[in-house]
């Protein structure tokens, strides 16, 4: 969200805008003393506490309403930071926007007492960030959790969280929720193997149940509570499951807060029933549609449903081209691989277990094709139905590589035109430009089938 929504409203006349301050709780009179020891301060001293927030974009609502939703008694916000060097001396909301070196000065000079960052932003960019500023001397790195932006007042509670001793907590990024492997859309090297179907894998591919579903989630809101980025629902095509409504529904109760979004090719929406679109809308779901080319031709009708359904939607840039990166020796080094790795903050649930990425739960469907062998062990994914699994060991796995990232060659990809499958599919799609020989054998055996 950006300044631009501000702008729109004023824009629509409506001139006046309010933010509610922090509004004190019982009990809570200690909490800047416990927050802020060496401060020497209480809750009514105003703008003893410095701190500077971390914008991903120039003109970012989520640095605004921040702003304004945690300036009142003891805390100050001095300036925006940003790692994008080219917002260094603008402005936001009348606060200077600083590089992340004049940033590291100030906090080194003891003129600022730390840096806050949004867990509404990108997570990848965020990790990133607060690394960075780390290995430069900024010791107090803080997250303010992303169901802030959805009050309209700030408790002392809140603050305690933003604030905790501990400092800033390791910020889970996407979760894709796979609720069916089929697809309408035939993608020629589909990264979630939608579209290797034969007599082989054809029974492979399922639709999430409903109690299945139900069973995860909960597990995951145990487990994580409300640390989660984002949820997306994702297939295949999550359109193509006719569960989709009541997953909406039973998500967000358990979910007020979090950003939930349908990844979808778009082709089916000028379909949809009224009663899944009133569903979506009425959940606050953000329909992401991805610009495939058949989409494109499409795409007026598109618009023209959600409009007229009220539901928040954008589409990607044009996709043009897929990327292969698996090799099939499984001979890189799983670190490296994963340090480069551009979803590495993105992880899948499907069926009871969560992984790094959708290939280590749905590589059956490879294996099956083209006639391979490659491995997964139970160190690559986790078992949702295990009681005794608690959150340490769930965030140690996030954090770490698992061994399936051996296949995976991020530094040597090939890049193709986006095309539509034809069949039989060659292997050679989904490698990486550095194990195209080694698909060769596998190529001929996937054309017998």
């Amino acid at each position: 969200m950006r300044v631009a929504t501000v702008n729109a409203l004023k824009a629509a006349g409506i001139d006046e805008i309010y933010y509610a301050p922090i509004r004190a709780a019982g009990g809570a009179a200690d909490a800047p003393a416990r927050l802020f020891p060496e401060k020497k301060v209480s809750l009514a001293g105003k703008g003893a506490v410095k701190i500077a927030l971390n914008i991903q974009y120039r003109d970012s609502f989520n640095g605004i309403y921040l702003k304004n939703l945690i300036e009142g008694f003891f805390i100050s916000v001095c300036c925006f930071t940003s790692w994008n060097d080219r917002f260094a001396g603008g402005k936001l909301d009348g606060v200077d926007i600083l590089s992340y070196d004049e940033l590291v000065a100030k906090y080194k000079k003891g003129e600022l007492d730390g840096v806050v960052f949004s867990q509404k932003d990108y997570p990848q960019s965020n990790q990133a960030a607060k690394q960075s500023l780390k290995e430069k001397g900024v010791g107090r790195i803080y997250t303010a959790p992303a169901r802030l932006f959805h009050t309209f007042s700030l408790s002392v509670g809140d603050l305690e969280r933003i604030f905790a001793p501990d400092g800033s907590p390791y910020q889970i990024g996407l979760i894709d929720i796979s609720t069916t492997d089929c697809c309408n859309l035939n993608c020629q090297g589909c990264e979630y193997f939608c579209g290797l179907r034969n007599q082989d894998t054809e029974a492979m591919f399922t639709s999430y149940g409903f109690d299945a579903f139900r069973r995860d989630m909960e597990a995951m809101r145990r487990l994580l509570g409300d640390e989660v980025y984002q949820f997306s629902f994702v297939g295949g095509e999550p359109l193509l499951n006719p569960l989709l409504g009541d997953f909406i529904v039973f998500l967000r109760a358990l979910y007020p807060y979090m950003d939930i979004n349908i990844i979808t090719n778009g082709l089916l929406i000028p379909g949809l029933s009224a009663e899944l679109l009133q569903t979506i809308r009425e959940n606050n779901i953000w329909l992401r549609i991805s610009s495939y080319p058949p989409t494109l031709k499409k795409e007026r009708a598109i618009r023209d449903r959600l409009n007229s359904a009220g539901i928040f939607h954008d589409f990607s840039p044009p996709i043009e081209y897929f990327v292969g990166r698996m090799s099939l020796r499984g001979e890189n080094d799983p670190r490296t691989m994963f340090h480069h790795c551009h979803s590495k903050y993105c992880y899948t649930v499907r069926n009871g277990e969560l992984a790094h990425c959708a290939n280590v739960l749905k590589l059956d469907f490879f294996n099956a094709y083209f006639d391979q062998r490659l491995s997964v062990s139970a160190e690559d994914k986790i078992g949702l139905g295990n009681e005794a699994l608690n959150k340490r060991e769930v965030l140690r796995f996030l954090r770490n590589p698992s061994p399936f990232c051996r296949y995976c060659n991020t530094q040597a990809r090939s890049v193709y035109r986006w095309t539509p499958a034809s069949q039989p599919q060659s292997i050679e799609y989904w490698l990486a430009s550095s194990a195209k020989e080694q698909g060769a054998g596998a190529a001929k055996k996937g054309s017998e089938l």
